[in-house]
């Protein structure tokens, strides 16, 4: 007798996550958690991108504890994604990989931040967390919890881009609550 699977195929939305300067956070530590949501959901698949942040404009420009232009960020959104699809297909070419399609999304984390207090940035498939105004006083949930929140929010307007819009006032632990102090978001 053979036994059928009776799962569907889940097919996942890949989502490249670039780390740009973050200061004094534990990346390591930040990596394994991004990459250990692959093994705790099959929806979105979360690939960490090396980019090269030292000669790359928009990562240049957002380094730990800047004050940014939210503006002058998404102008720089459009050639960052063409940059960085163009650096994974040079990488895959030079690996000989058999996977050759991109990301459907990229986010960015940094610890710069917008000059209009926003923590967030998306422009088509490319969304920027700034996450400079965290505080140790908008504790818990930790910075590594909030950006792993968020991180799922950013992956299903991916997914779902009408859920981009989804926002919502209240703090009821919705990947789509909203807060205007941070020390509330739970």
């Amino acid at each position: 007798m053979e036994i059928q699977n009776s799962k569907p195929d889940i097919v996942s939305t890949r989502v490249g996550v670039v780390l740009a300067d973050l200061g004094k956070l534990t990346v390591i530590a930040l990596k394994y958690l991004i990459v250990h949501l692959n093994t705790l959901q099959h929806c979105f698949e979360f690939e960490i991108l090396d980019v090269d942040t030292e000669n790359d404009p928009l990562l240049n420009l957002l380094r730990d504890g800047e004050i940014v232009d939210r503006n002058k960020c998404r102008d720089m959104l459009e050639d960052f994604a063409a940059r960085t699809d163009a650096q994974v297909a040079r990488e895959q070419h030079d690996f000989d990989l058999a996977e050759t399609t991109f990301p459907q999304g990229l986010i960015v984390i940094t610890r710069a931040r917008f000059s209009d207090g926003h923590l967030g940035l998306k422009r088509e498939e490319v969304q920027i967390q700034a996450l400079g105004n965290w505080g140790q006083s908008m504790a818990p949930p930790s910075i590594f919890e909030f950006i792993i929140a968020r991180l799922l929010r950013q992956a299903a307007s991916f997914a779902a881009p009408s859920v981009s819009k989804s926002v919502h006032l209240g703090t009821k632990g919705c990947l789509f609550d909203f807060t205007a102090d941070l020390g509330e978001a739970r």
